[in-house]
């Protein structure tokens, strides 16, 4: 079978990897800043609505780090 090809293989995964690492490191650095904005924001204006938005981030950045950082055996089960 012409598709089992160590070189055809070894590119298709370089390719993933490669799509793997552009897509996740700009969206958590990117989600890293702007907790950081929105904490200075309710840290100068004492707004609670910048502190909701503040903790959402922070918890939106997390799981998208934990998720980008666990190997895919863990991400392929359901979790309830």
């Amino acid at each position: 079978m012409e598709w089992l090809d160590p070189l055809i293989l070894s590119r298709w995964q370089f390719g993933l990897t490669t799509i793997y690492h552009y897509l996740f490191v700009p969206l958590t650095i990117g989600m890293a800043l702007a907790a950081a904005i929105l904490q200075t924001a309710w840290v100068r204006t004492g707004k609670i609505e910048y502190l909701h938005l503040t903790r959402f981030s922070g918890r939106s950045s997390s799981s998208t780090s934990r998720w980008a950082l666990s190997p895919a055996s863990c991400r392929s089960s359901s979790s309830g």
